[in-house]
Parts: C-alpha cells; structure tokens; sequence
C-alpha cells in the first residue's frame, strides 16, 4: 500500500513539475488568450461556477443549460479570440485560470477560461541575458 502512495505522491509532483510549468510561469503577466482555431468568439465563464456550467453544456452539448443558465443570467463573457488578457490565478489541476481582460467591450473584468487557452504564450524571461530581446 505504501508503495502505490509513494507512486502516487511521485506522479503528481512529476505532472505539476514536467507537464504544466508553462503555465505558472504565466501568473501575473500579460497574454493573448488562443481559443480553438477556427472560433472567432469565445465565452468566460465570470464565476468559477459559471465556468463549470459552460464546460459541462459544452462538454455534454447541451445548448439549452448555455442559453438558458449562462446568457440570460449574464454569468458569461463573449470575448473575440486572440484577445489580450492578465493571468489573475491559475488552478493547474482543474485546468483553469482566472484572467482579466485588457481588450474589448468588457476591459477590465474578469473570468474563468479554460488553460489550454494559454498555450502559445512565452512563459518565462530568461535570466542569463543570452538569446533574449533584453540583451542587446
């Protein structure tokens, strides 16, 4: 029993260390948020319930618990994508992370989006000053 507990407890600190640093190096700094290709518009979720909400409706494609639950209650965002954001909170495990928007009709608030959705933005600034635009 031990053994499986150890490899569990290891499997979890090699996911967070191995499959998702990118992502935390994301915190506090300005991103473009890259939904699905294909997509010119998007929805945030402005509670992490409404989030939960739109990724099950979505998930199960239930258009009704969408329209119903989320748009006429205003709990949802539409945002273009490619839309310039601040990375307000990350919660790796659940996939998720808080942004507040820097573009658009709604400048200012802020949701939940889907992490994937942050994919494609540099997450770190390099240190050594080698390859970097600081360096020269």
């Amino acid at each position: 029993m031990k053994k499986i507990g150890v490899f569990l407890m290891f499997f979890s600190v090699s996911f967070c260390i191995f499959g998702q640093e990118d992502y935390a190096g994301l915190y506090g700094k300005e991103v473009q948020i890259n939904g699905p290709g294909g997509y010119e518009y998007l929805a945030v979720g402005m509670t992490e319930h409404s989030y939960n909400m739109l990724k099950a409706a979505f998930s199960s494609r239930n258009r009704d618990l969408v329209e119903e639950d989320l748009i006429y209650n205003l709990n949802i965002i539409p945002i273009k994508n490619h839309t310039k954001a601040i990375v307000d909170d990350l919660d790796i495990y659940q996939g998720k992370a808080k942004v507040i928007l820097l573009t658009g009709l709604d400048k200012g608030s802020s949701g939940w989006i889907p992490i994937e959705w942050l994919k494609g933005n540099p997450s770190f600034i390099p240190f050594s000053g080698r390859n970097s635009k600081w360096s020269k």
